[in-house]
C-alpha cells in the first residue's frame, strides 16, 4: 500500500512527538515553574503586550552582562573555558528547555564530521547543519505557522554559521598556504581541537542563547588572551552604552510600534488610499520592525561586549563583533545597507558562501561568477531563514533589486551624462535617492515579515505592483542594451598607466 508524501511527514512527525513527549518533555518540566512565573508576569503586568519568552530572553540577556564582567577578569585560559562554558550550558538550558538538546547534538555530529572527513569536511558539514536545520524550520512551520515564538532554531540558525566556519576553517588547515586567500589563511585551523573546546566554543557565555556568529579564530584567541585580546579595557562603558540604547529601542517598539500594524496594508482600506500615503505608511511600519530587531541585537552586543570578546586591538572599541549597524536607515546604497544588516551574518555569508564558491580574483574578473555567486548566496540565506514563501518571494526580489542597482553603479561610474545632471541637485538628489532605494527596499522587507504569498500578493496588489515592475523593467533594459556597462577606452588606457605606476613604485 503506497503513502503519499503527506502521509509520511503526517507520521514521522507523529512518532517524533512520541519521543518528545518520553525524553525531551521531562526535562522542561524543570524549568516549567519559571516558565509559569513570567507567565503569569506576561498577563498580569504587560497585559500580553509580550511573550514570557520575550522577558525571559531579556532577563537572560541583562543576567549574562555580571556573569561577562566575571569571565572578562579571569586571566586562566582553562578556567575561562569551564566557567563560560557551564554557564553557557545551563543559560540555553533555561531558554530553550530540553530542546537545547538539538544543538548539542548539530555540535557532536559536526565534531565527529570533522574527525572523520578532515580536507573535505566542509562539504559534508555544510550538508549536514543545513538539513538539520531545515528540518527544525519545518518542524516549526507545521506546529507554529506564522508565530513568532522563541525555540530552540533561534540558535540553531547561530549555531549554524559557527559550525560551518569551523569546518571550512578545518579544511583550510589541511590547504597549502598558496591555496588560500590571506584571510582564510590567518584563520585556518590545522589540529582539530578536543571535544570540550570545542563545545566551548558553540556555548560560549556571550552568545549561547541568541548568537552573535563568530569564528573559533576570534573564540581562540579571546580565550587565550592573544592576537590582540591580551590587553582590553574593561567593557563597562561599551556594555551599558549598547544596553541603554537597546532599551529606547525596546520604548519604540512598545510604544510606537502598535500604531503603525503591518497588517493594515493587505486590508481595502490601506488600497484605498493614495500613492503617497501608502508608501509612507509601509515605509514607516517596516522601519519600526527594524526597531524591535535593533532592540535585540543591542542586548545580544551588550551580553557579547561584557565579556571583552568584541574588542577590537586595530580600531581600540569594542567593534570586533557587530550585529548591526544602524547607520543603514540614512543610507541610499543597496550594498551599504545590506552590509549593516544583520551583520554577523552578513560577514559569515561573505567569507564562507560567495568567496568559496569563487576566489576574489576570479569574480573581479568575471561578471558570470560574481553574479552566480551573489544569486547562489542569497539562496544560502533564504534557506538559513526557514521556508516561509515570503522570504523567497522577498530574497528573489532583493536578488534582482540589488542587481539593478550594480548595473546603475556601473552606468554612474562609466560617466553617464543623466547621472551627472542629478547630481547638480544636490542635497535634494540624495534625500530623493535615499526616499526611492528605503521605499523599494522595504516593500520588499514588508513580503518577508508577511511571510505568506498569499498576503504579499495583497500588499503588492495594494501599491500597484509599482517596485517590483519598475525593478524588473530596468533589469531587462541593462541586460538587453548593456547600457553603461563598458568602461570608456579612455578610461581603460587611464587604469592601466595606474596601474603601470603602482608596480615600478612597488
Amino acid at each position: 500500500m503506497s503513502v503519499d508524501s503527506k502521509d509520511l511527514l503526517t507520521d514521522l512527525f507523529l512518532k517524533f512527538d512520541l519521543y518528545y513527549n518520553k525524553y525531551i518533555e521531562p526535562y522542561n518540566q524543570i524549568v516549567a515553574p519559571i516558565n509559569q512565573f513570567l507567565d503569569k508576569i506576561a498577563t498580569e503586568v504587560f497585559d500580553n503586550d509580550v511573550t514570557s519568552d520575550q522577558i525571559k530572553l531579556l532577563l537572560c540577556f541583562i543576567g549574562i552582562i555580571p556573569l561577562g564582567f566575571i569571565l572578562f577578569s579571569i586571566k586562566s585560559p582553562f578556567i575561562r573555558r569551564v566557567y563560560s562554558t557551564t554557564l553557557g550550558f545551563l543559560l540555553s538550558f533555561l531558554v530553550y528547555g530540553g530542546n537545547v538538546v538539538s544543538s548539542h547534538i548539530m555540535t557532536l555530529v559536526t565534531y565527529i564530521l570533522c574527525a572523520i572527513f578532515g580536507r573535505h569536511s566542509q562539504k559534508v558539514v555544510f550538508a549536514f547543519c543545513l538539513t538539520f536545520l531545515s528540518a527544525h524550520h519545518i518542524y516549526r512551520q507545521i506546529t507554529d505557522y506564522g508565530g513568532w515564538k522563541q525555540d530552540v532554531s533561534v540558535i540553531l540558525m547561530m549555531n549554524f554559521c559557527k559550525l560551518v566556519s569551523f569546518a571550512f576553517c578545518y579544511s583550510d588547515g589541511f590547504k597549502n598556504e598558496n591555496q588560500l586567500s590571506k584571510d582564510q589563511k590567518e584563520r585556518r585551523i590545522q589540529k582539530l581541537p578536543n571535544i570540550f573546546n570545542f563545545f566551548s566554543y558553540i556555548n560560549f557565555l556571550g552568545s549561547a542563547i541568541a548568537g552573535p556568529s563568530f569564528d573559533y579564530y576570534e573564540f581562540d584567541n579571546f580565550i587565550n588572551l592573544k592576537n590582540g585580546y591580551s590587553n582590553i579595557p574593561h567593557p563597562i562603558m561599551d556594555t551599558f552604552k549598547n544596553l541603554g540604547i537597546g532599551f529606547v529601542y525596546l520604548l519604540i517598539t512598545a510604544k510606537i510600534l502598535p500604531k503603525f500594524p503591518l497588517k493594515h496594508v493587505i486590508t481595502p482600506e490601506y488600497g484605498n488610499e493614495n500613492i503617497f500615503h501608502k508608501i509612507v505608511y509601509y515605509n514607516l511600519a517596516i522601519i519600526l520592525i527594524r526597531v524591535r530587531y535593533y532592540a535585540g541585537w543591542q542586548m545580544i552586543q551588550s551580553s557579547c561586549a561584557s565579556t571583552g570578546i568584541t574588542y577590537n586591538d586595530k580600531s581600540k572599541k569594542f567593534d570586533q563583533i557587530v550585529a548591526v549597524e544602524e547607520s543603514l536607515e540614512l543610507s541610499h546604497e543597496v550594498k551599504v545597507i545590506v552590509d549593516k544588516w544583520n551583520k554577523t551574518i552578513q560577514v559569515w555569508l561573505k567569507r564562507y558562501v560567495y568567496f568559496r564558491l569563487y576566489s576574489e580574483e576570479e569574480i573581479k574578473k568575471s561578471k558570470t561568477k560574481a553574479s552566480y555567486a551573489q544569486y547562489a548566496t542569497i539562496l544560502i540565506s533564504a534557506f538559513w531563514h526557514g521556508f516561509y514563501p515570503g522570504y523567497y518571494l522577498a530574497f528573489l526580489q532583493w536578488a534582482v533589486y540589488i542587481s539593478v542597482s550594480k548595473f546603475m553603479w556601473k552606468a554612474a561610474t562609466n560617466g553617464k551624462k543623466i547621472f551627472k545632471v542629478f547630481e547638480k541637485f544636490g542635497i535634494v538628489h540624495k534625500v530623493l535617492r535615499w526616499f526611492v532605494c528605503m521605499s523599494f527596499f522595504n516593500s520588499f522587507g514588508v513580503q518577508f515579515v508577511l511571510l505568506s504569498a498569499e498576503k504579499g500578493w495583497l500588499f503588492s496588489k495594494n501599491i500597484h505592483f509599482y517596485t517590483i515592475t519598475i525593478v524588473i523593467c530596468l533589469f531587462v533594459f541593462f541586460l538587453i542594451t548593456n547600457w553603461g556597462q563598458r568602461t570608456p577606452r579612455n578610461k581603460q588606457e587611464g587604469q592601466a598607466k595606474e596601474n603601470v605606476k603602482d608596480i615600478k613604485q612597488d
